[in-house]
């Protein structure tokens, strides 16, 4: 699997998440090196993942806490 469909499959299992209500506004997500280990990818593919959830308003992040569940 080519890394441009490797970030989409990243991205739509963290919104489904999100979106089914197992992880709730507030929730904070997996660093990107648990990330990287659970989907068996590379650091860039998850930050194309978290970037694209970021800038759609999905997750949010603060520095040096890491990345929390948005507010819908």
């Amino acid at each position: 699997m080519s890394s441009s469909a490797r970030y989409l499959v990243v991205l739509n299992e963290i919104k489904d998440k999100i979106d089914s209500g197992e992880w709730v506004t507030g929730f904070q997500i997996p660093s990107t090196a648990q990330l990287c280990q659970q989907y068996n990818c590379s650091q860039t593919v998850i930050h194309q993942a978290v970037i694209l959830l970021q800038h759609s308003g999905y997750i949010t992040g603060v520095p040096g806490l890491g990345r929390f569940v948005a507010q819908p």
